[in-house]
């Protein structure tokens, strides 16, 4: 196997397909965000659609991360290798959950700290 910047080949299609997920995640919010920001009459109105369009997505693809997650485990029937597939899933899906949390309460500290 060849390696890339200390990855095993599998490594390196791993990032490769986290990227192109990474790509249509942020693909999808800006077109599902579109039509919020035409319609908003200001800039305060079309922030706020902007916001509310992005937690949704980001809640949407945290519920498919812990429903992926649990099928994991229960595909797993004590198989080290998969249980350990599945232990890094669950640690991801915890990650993307706190990331969630973290953004929409950044959002609301910054939008009542700002007065809008």
């Amino acid at each position: 196997m060849s390696a890339f910047y200390g990855l095993t080949e599998l490594s390196c299609q791993n990032v490769k397909m986290r990227n192109k997920t990474s790509i249509l995640i942020i693909i999808l919010t800006s077109l599902l965000s579109l039509p919020a920001i035409s319609l908003a009459v200001t800039v305060e109105g079309m922030a706020e659609n902007v916001k509310n369009i992005s937690l949704k997505v980001g809640i949407a693809a945290v519920v498919v991360f812990w429903v992926a997650t649990g099928v994991l485990f229960l595909s797993a029937q004590g198989s080290p290798e998969k249980v350990s597939t599945a232990k890094k899933a669950l640690f991801m899906a915890i990650a993307g959950t706190v990331i969630i949390i973290i953004a929409a309460t950044a959002i609301s500290f910054v939008s009542s700290a700002l007065g809008v």
